[in-house]
């Protein structure tokens, strides 16, 4: 029966590493201390949440997938679902929906690696190169930089932008200014744990921030951790997440840090570096969660079952009990894995 152990786990990693691979990584705070953040690991391609400051969790998009989330000059929520078509809204605080652009053409723009300055400009990553779409709705190449290998982008409220390449080195950061000149800012950035080699497709670099005394933040998905960079290029660990999670986006008020978090769930770091869970999904009672199509993942285990039953029929003909035996304790270790993750 070892073989049939080894398969049904190895399908469930398989699962579990392109869920958590590429992670969103936008979180944002509002004046009134409501949380704004990505997900793509609930109700289908995704969700786009509110977390009150009461700690009330709303979905304000389902089947949405977005990574990023961005406030406007008003306070507004702006967001893109970058699957199939890839379309940027705007949820005004009073409640009303409007769709900024929409298109199905990825060089038009690409709505899984974007951001928006205050000023209304847009910014997405493709081909190698930063895009701006200005005011006028031109597209235009923003800087002759160009990158290997970009997961993420972030612009702050002097209009730089910072891109993280994990193609170049052990993982850089490039500022660009408004001009579209631009110099690296940090290097080798990915820590990779001890033990096993790195993987280009877990081992990225993701959400960024940017605090009052001009330091940055980048999320190190390799090493579990939020890098802080200041100045010269003088890089230490800002925080680091507990085991079995990882960092994928930051985001500040004042001098107060919030980590966003695979779950996800969102840590709270003070100034004098002491941390608290302040939001956990995954955590029992921590809120009242919302149904969701839980009848998809009980089609997806009997299916696996069925397929284990016509590829292992021999085991079965030899040994019924013992493969009936594996097949339900494999599939309940599974369902709870599942439900775990959501």
């Amino acid at each position: 029966m070892s073989r049939l152990k080894l398969l049904l786990i190895g399908l469930f990693l398989l699962l579990a590493h392109f869920a958590i691979a590429h992670p969103a990584w936008g979180i944002i705070m509002d004046e009134q201390g409501n949380f704004y953040f990505a997900d793509i690991g609930h109700h289908e391609r995704g969700t786009l949440w509110r977390l009150s400051a009461s700690g009330k969790l709303t979905a304000l998009l389902k089947d949405f997938h977005a990574h990023n989330v961005v406030l406007d000059a008003r306070g507004n929520i702006i967001s893109a679902h970058g699957e199939d078509h890839h379309t940027l809204v705007r949820l005004w605080t009073s409640g009303e929906m409007d769709t900024l652009l929409t298109t199905t053409d990825l060089d038009e723009f690409y709505g899984g690696n974007w951001t928006r300055s205050v000023n209304g400009n847009i910014y997405f990553c493709l081909k190698h190169h930063v895009w701006k779409i200005g005011l006028d709705g031109q597209k235009t190449k923003h800087s002759p930089l160009r990158l290997e290998w970009n997961q993420a982008i972030f612009v702050d409220a002097e209009e730089n932008i910072y891109v993280p390449d994990i193609g170049q080195g052990n993982g850089t950061l490039f500022k660009i200014k408004p001009d579209g000149s631009y110099h690296a800012i940090a290097r080798d950035l990915i820590e990779v744990p001890a033990g096993r080699e790195k993987d280009p497709h877990a081992d990225i670099l993701q959400g960024m921030a940017k605090d009052s005394e001009g330091n940055v933040y980048i999320a190190d998905l390799g090493g579990r951790r939020i890098v802080q960079i200041g100045p010269n290029m003088t890089t230490k660990t800002f925080y680091r997440s507990a085991s079995g999670h990882s960092p994928s986006g930051i985001c500040f008020d004042g001098r107060t840090a919030y980590v966003l978090e695979d779950g996800p769930r969102i840590v709270k770091v003070s100034p004098n570096g002491h941390t608290k869970i302040l939001f956990d999904y995954n955590a029992p009672k921590s809120i009242e969660k919302e149904e969701e199509d839980w009848w998809v993942y009980t089609l997806l285990i009997g299916f696996l079952a069925l397929f284990v039953y016509l590829g292992y029929r021999d085991d079965y003909r030899r040994d019924r009990k013992g493969f009936i035996d594996t097949v339900i304790g494999t599939l309940s270790s599974a369902v709870k894995f599942i439900f775990g993750m959501r």
